[in-house]
């Protein structure tokens, strides 16, 4: 569904229900209780809602995969994730902890309203989500509490505000639930948190989950990467060596290399389709970043921007390469004296194009695993319903 002005008479209606487990200390959501020496937090997310599209793509409509063709599409989508996690603290050797969660989704009514809907079949999909087994420091070895953090399994990871790496999982398809998109696990991850202040670093392992079968053949490649992250960061308390939005400013890199990744693929949406991910196999990417509190004498004016390129040797499948870059500045201004602390946003974003598919450089962005992080909608592409229906890329 484009902006155009059979757009802009469409219906767009969505009704959403959010669910979690009562607050409890320390703000986590869930129930707590205690099994001997071991601390547990049942926690449930849930959520349900309705969409009416009208006049998609132009005026073009949407077609489903078996090539019917709508107009206008009206559907529904709804998922339930419960989850159980621990705690098991020592007195000198630290702290191990876990989590498992599985998801359970389905739509309902004509399917999304992309070009071409996923989710026209109304499917439904169940499976875990989190499975993940860590170890923090805790107060042991005479370090600042959770200096260390080791974990590896299925767990979300996000670097910054998700430029590069928020969502590992792709929903819509078969596992449905395309706007809603309650899966973001990375699969055999293994990720080291330093939380040093006022430096603190990750390393990590990703690899993005991925079921061709599932997905029609619409799913990302599968992907494997190793990479970086290094943070200068102000906070006022000590949640910001652990938490993203709890630092009043910072400045970070990350660097990350895709060290094997599907070469003879190709998904609907990316650089008009073709052998894609030729590119992503063999990959470097780095970026900077920044944001936060840019003067001090205005506490309710932040900035924020990264900027990254993307470089590979061996890309575009023909003994090409791949030379692409991309940027995003966004200033915001919180009106704090009002009701609920409204903000003032804007954001300019740039993703480098190939102007010239009939050479060996690509120059095309490849988003990775992007999502909007702590700030924006649902994908970096600028605008809720362009992103969600027509600036969707199979990443």
């Amino acid at each position: 569904m484009n902006l155009s002005k059979s757009l802009l008479r469409s219906i767009f209606a969505a009704f959403a229900l959010s669910v979690a487990g009562t607050a409890v200390a320390e703000d986590e959501p869930g129930i707590p209780f205690e099994l001997g020496p071991v601390n547990f937090r049942a926690t449930l997310d849930a959520a349900a809602a309705a969409y009416s599209v009208k006049n998609a793509q132009f005026g073009n409509g949407s077609t489903s995969r078996t090539s019917e063709r709508a107009g206008g599409r009206t559907w529904f989508e709804g998922f339930v994730t419960p989850g159980l996690q621990f705690e098991l603290p020592t007195d000198a050797l630290g702290e191990v902890y876990g989590r498992i969660s599985v998801s359970a989704s389905a739509t309902r009514g004509a399917g999304d309203a992309q070009a071409t809907a996923t989710t026209s079949d109304q499917p439904e999909h169940f499976g875990i989500e989190d499975a993940y087994l860590g170890w923090r420091s805790g107060a042991s070895f005479d370090l600042p509490n959770n200096l260390i953090d080791l974990s590896v399994g299925n767990q979300p990871f996000l670097v910054g505000d998700g430029f590069l790496i928020a969502n590992g999982t792709l929903d819509g398809g078969g596992r449905a639930t395309h706007v809603l998109g309650p899966r973001v696990a990375f699969e055999r991850t293994a990720i080291a948190r330093i939380n040093t202040d006022p430096v603190r670093a990750d390393l990590f392992h990703l690899q993005g989950g991925v079921d061709q079968v599932l997905m029609y053949g619409n799913d990302a490649p599968d992907t494997r990467l190793i990479g970086a992250n290094i943070e200068w960061f102000g906070a006022s308390d000590d949640a910001g060596r652990f938490e993203y939005d709890k630092r009043d400013w910072y400045i970070g890199v990350t660097a990350l290399r895709i060290y094997e990744a599907d070469r003879l693929f190709s998904f609907a949406g990316a650089r008009g389709g073709g052998d894609a991910a030729a590119n992503r196999d063999g990959l470097n990417v780095f970026s900077a970043r920044f944001g936060g509190r840019v003067i001090p004498e205005l506490d309710d004016l932040a900035l924020y921007g990264e900027w990254a390129i993307q470089r590979n040797s061996r890309g575009n499948g023909n003994g090409g390469s791949v030379r692409a870059d991309a940027w995003h500045l966004q200033p915001e201004y919180r009106l704090a004296d009002l009701p609920w602390t409204p903000v003032i946003t804007a954001r300019y974003a740039h993703f480098s194009g190939d102007p010239n598919t009939g050479d060996r450089v690509d120059e095309s962005w490849d988003p990775l695993y992007s999502d909007a992080g702590p700030r924006g909608t649902t994908t970096w592409t600028q605008g809720f319903i362009y992103s969600q229906y027509v600036g969707a890329i199979r990443t």
